[in-house]
């Protein structure tokens, strides 16, 4: 078929685009490296910090719950306080767990 889009050269970037392309592409992974170190880094970090908050637990909360029977100690709040700076950065919940 001859069009008129046949007939017109076909569109060729820049290397100077194709250089910002390949740079931004490598940018994309150091970031996703260094992102996948955070964890590491904030494991430490977030045990000391529940364990501080564990012992700031509510007599009320420190209860077994009447339905599930289950009880809000440390790891339950290691559990939530990882959740939550997970949610901060924008990452799923299961992120910082372990």
């Amino acid at each position: 078929m001859n069009t008129y889009f046949d007939r017109m050269p076909k569109f060729k970037p820049s290397q100077e685009a194709l250089d910002k392309r390949a740079f931004d592409e490598e940018m994309n992974k150091s970031a996703e490296q260094i992102i996948d170190l955070i964890p590491d880094l904030l494991m430490d970090i977030l045990d000391g910090e529940a364990e501080r908050l564990a012992d700031l637990v509510p007599p009320a909360m420190a209860q077994p719950d009447p339905v599930t029977r289950e009880v809000f100690d440390e790891k339950a709040c290691r559990r939530f306080l990882a959740g939550k700076v997970a949610n901060k950065l924008g990452r799923g919940l299961n992120w910082l767990n372990k």
